[in-house]
């Protein structure tokens, strides 16, 4: 066997650890019912106007945050950054803090951990 190939299979090998062990420490989400209760505040107060009550969003193009593998199965922390500094798929956008801009840190949070506790991912 050559030097590269078992340079490229040690590679692939780590490369799937570090995968494993980032997913592991992301781990299921586990979120107070304080959390979860300040989440719903903000969604009801902000995020509803374009992503609904039931969380299939109203407009064209806005996320499905009830679709098994969709927005939600990304890491809190891609989803706290496009909360804060907005997103756009072609076809929808969202602004900066989600057009609220007296958003601190603590309510993205909150309404992720309402997110992930109420639509299920």
């Amino acid at each position: 066997m050559s030097i590269a190939k078992v340079v490229s299979g040690v590679l692939a090998l780590g490369l799937y650890v570090a995968a494993s062990a980032t997913w592991a420490a992301e781990g299921p989400h586990t979120y107070s019912a304080d959390d979860v209760a300040a989440g719903k505040a903000v969604y009801t107060g902000t995020c509803i106007a374009c992503h609904g009550a039931n969380g299939k969003g109203l407009l064209p193009g806005t996320p499905d945050f009830t679709k098994p593998g969709g927005v939600l199965s990304l890491s809190d922390k891609v989803l706290e950054d496009r909360i804060i500094h907005g997103f756009s798929t072609g076809d929808a956008s969202m602004p900066p803090d989600g057009g609220n801009a007296s958003l601190k840190e603590s309510d993205i949070k909150h309404v992720i951990a309402y997110l992930h506790a109420t639509f299920g991912h």
